[in-house]
């Protein structure tokens, strides 16, 4: 079924205005329409934009064009989004041309045929449309409904002579005149018999979309770092709605595409991320993720220990850091003497069996990973040297022919040192016996002849 919808272009000024000059040649002016930023099909199920580009060679004043659309469908404008047409804007040397602006007291519109638009308004004194070459000037839209057939030259437009502007004109300061419609002349005012301009009716072809800031080179991380990306992605395709979605790996991804990672072990991780529209055309962002782990460290390390009281148990609290949140550390001796609590870090060490001796321990701790760093010291154990406190060096005076006894004394700062009493050099014989018990010294002389 062929519906017809009529655009009237005009203005308030009709072709009675009073000449403006003295130049009283005949005016030369074109009008073209073209669709969609020069795709010049119309596309179903989509706001369609009719362009009206203009050329005159001289200041218009008033003008009346008027536009009738053939429609090879039942039912195709969109009533609720203006149906055969709504006003866009003004563009270059038509903005404020007339007093009233562009596109002007439309009508009631709906999916019905005829409908009637009217561009324009009259022209203020020092305004109107300038002179210029063909350049787009007014734009207006229509949207088609959706599951309309295809049709090879379903739309046509054609140039009108259309109450209640009357003719088909431009009017300059010289007077009236018809201008050409899309190059072809028109034989007047109010024969504008220029033929139609036919475009076909279309489903635009789907273009998938387009992921434009997927990583390029691989992102490295630290373990229990958040990673977050915010994916974007182009669909030229008006009324596209987009999904998006993780083919593989880890993480999550949100609706509008915001990703998010935390991983939880060390490794290179491959996610390939989907964004697709209503026809699962897709494009996909391969992310490649490095998780690295980084070592602990022991932050009081010390090279020299000195246990000056190999009596009592030598403790020392080891310290470590780790960047990598999370992770547990153990401690553990690799060399030498001593024990240390796997989870604090405190070594223990009983010196007392290597009095007077230097050794040399290693100490490691270690993440869940196997990262791990180590402590290498010597201790030096200490040994007091036991003192006298009794006399020592004296000579003791005895009874002739009675026992002597004599008790010695000493102490000694390590309290868990057992003290042992020995005679160095000995009484000569045959003054007597002698003896030494725990530091208390007997000496039994010898019976007179």
């Amino acid at each position: 079924m062929l519906k017809q919808v009529c655009v009237v272009v005009a203005t308030a000024l009709l072709l009675t205005t009073a000449v403006r000059g003295q130049d009283s040649r005949d005016g030369y002016g074109d009008v073209h329409v073209s669709l969609n930023g020069g795709d010049n099909v119309v596309y179903i199920g989509e706001t369609n934009t009719v362009e009206f580009w203009i050329m005159n060679d001289a200041t218009l004043y008033g003008m009346s064009i008027g536009f009738e659309y053939t429609i090879m469908a039942d039912y195709f404008f969109d009533p609720n989004h203006g149906g055969a047409g709504h006003y866009v804007q003004e563009h270059g040397r038509a903005i404020d041309a007339f007093n009233l602006g562009g596109l002007q007291e439309i009508t009631a519109i709906d999916d019905l045929s005829p409908d009637s638009l009217y561009f324009g308004g009259g022209a203020l004194p020092g305004y109107g449309l300038p002179a210029g070459p063909l350049e787009l000037c007014y734009t207006m839209q229509f949207d088609l409904l959706p599951g309309q057939p295809e049709v090879p030259g379903g739309f046509s437009i054609d140039n009108i002579f259309m109450p209640p502007a009357g003719n088909w004109a431009f009017s300059d300061d010289a007077g009236g005149y018809p201008p050409d419609f899309q190059g072809n002349p028109n034989s007047s005012m109010s024969n504008p018999d220029a033929p139609p301009v036919v475009f076909d009716v279309v489903i635009r072809a789907n273009t998938p979309p387009e992921i434009t800031n997927c990583p390029s080179v691989p992102i490295t991380m630290s373990l229990g770092e958040i990673f977050s990306h915010q994916f974007v992605a182009y669909d030229p395709d008006p009324g596209d709605e987009l999904t998006w979605m993780i083919v593989e790996g880890p993480g999550a991804i949100t609706t509008d595409g915001h990703y998010d990672f935390v991983p939880d072990y060390p490794d290179m991780f491959t996610v390939v991320i989907r964004v697709e529209d209503q026809t699962l055309d897709f494009d996909e962002c391969v992310l490649m993720l490095h998780v690295i782990n980084t070592a602990p460290v022991i932050t009081n390390c010390e090279g020299y220990f000195e246990v000056t009281e190999h009596c009592e148990l030598f403790e020392y609290h080891f310290e470590a850091s780790d960047p990598d949140p999370g992770d547990i550390l153990t401690w553990m001796v690799v060399s030498g003497e001593g024990s240390i609590n796997s989870a604090t870090g405190l070594y223990m060490l009983n010196p007392q069996p290597y009095t007077g001796t230097v050794l040399t321990v290693g100490i490691q701790v270690s993440d869940p990973w196997g990262e791990s760093s180590e402590c290498w010291f010597d201790i030096g154990v200490l040994n007091n040297i036991p003192e006298y406190v009794s006399s020592c060096g004296e000579t003791v005076v005895g009874v002739p022919g009675s026992s002597l006894e004599y008790l010695f004394e000493a102490i000694d700062q390590d309290p868990c040192d057992p003290l042992t009493y020995a005679i160095e050099s000995a009484i000569p014989e045959p003054l007597g016996e002698y003896y030494l018990i725990e530091g208390e010294f007997f000496f039994e002389p010898l019976p007179e002849d």
